[in-house]
């Protein structure tokens, strides 16, 4: 004869075993008495119940009840889209579901509808920075000018504009400045600059900031026109100047 188990604290069907007979009560009774001293168990037999179901025992009335059993699943709740995984028996809790929210889905009462105005604004926002660090980079990145008749490169990080400017003003004075700068090949060297030469440097950065500015203005611009989150996935940032 068959002996079913149960938790003692949740009276969750834990599986069965095999009562033994009791040889002793048997005779007493003149029948056949199996011993079910085994805690938490009962002769009752368990209604089979499917993948995501559990039985489990009333002690009170000495008989198995069946419930949804989703332990183990993800549970969303629909108040904040937190995931949370499903530890006991029973129906799933009064404010969650275990359809999966994506990131910007918000509960309408039935079903997850997305949030497609916060979307765009995330996605718009993220290209914006994403921009911003690309005008940066450009504009830090160096720059070419023709000032010392040859082309040369010049470093364009914010303490190399700073001296620019510095050497800028003292051009302006008509003073002969010592600049460092770079050959196309890549080598660096200290180049005296005219104050001609100089203001032509300073130019010249300045056109390069402004072209790289404009470039990201006319990006922005750009993706300011796009009203669908399909396209906006699709945007590539793609900065282009003019003479640069």
């Amino acid at each position: 004869m068959k002996i079913f188990h149960y938790d003692g604290i949740t009276k969750v069907y834990s599986g069965w075993s095999v009562a033994e007979l009791d040889p002793l009560e048997s005779k007493l009774a003149g029948k056949d008495v199996f011993a079910t001293e085994a805690p938490h168990s009962t002769l009752s037999p368990v209604s089979d119940f499917s993948e995501d179901q559990a039985g489990v025992f009333d002690e009170g009335s000495g008989e198995w009840v069946i419930i949804p059993d989703h332990r183990g699943a993800t549970i969303y709740s629909t108040h904040n889209t937190e995931a949370t995984a499903v530890e006991v028996v029973g129906d799933i809790p009064a404010g969650y579901t275990k359809e999966q929210p994506g990131p910007y889905d918000e509960w309408d009462g039935d079903q997850w509808i997305t949030d497609v105005a916060r979307e765009l604004f995330d996605r718009k926002s993220k290209i914006l920075s994403e921009i911003g660090v690309a005008v940066r980079n450009k504009i830090i990145g160096g720059f070419e000018s023709s000032a010392l008749g040859d082309l040369h490169r010049y470093s364009s990080e914010e303490e190399d504009q700073a001296n620019i400017q510095g050497n800028v003003i003292a051009a302006m004075l008509n003073r002969e400045v010592v600049h460092f700068c770079y050959s196309m090949s890549g080598v660096r060297f200290a180049a005296e600059h005219t104050s001609e030469q100089m203001i032509q440097v300073g130019d010249d950065l300045k056109s390069h900031i402004l072209g790289w500015q404009y470039a990201g203005a006319s990006e922005r611009d750009r993706l300011e026109t796009i009203a669908d989150v399909e396209s906006v996935i699709a945007f590539g940032v793609k900065l282009q100047v003019s003479n640069v």
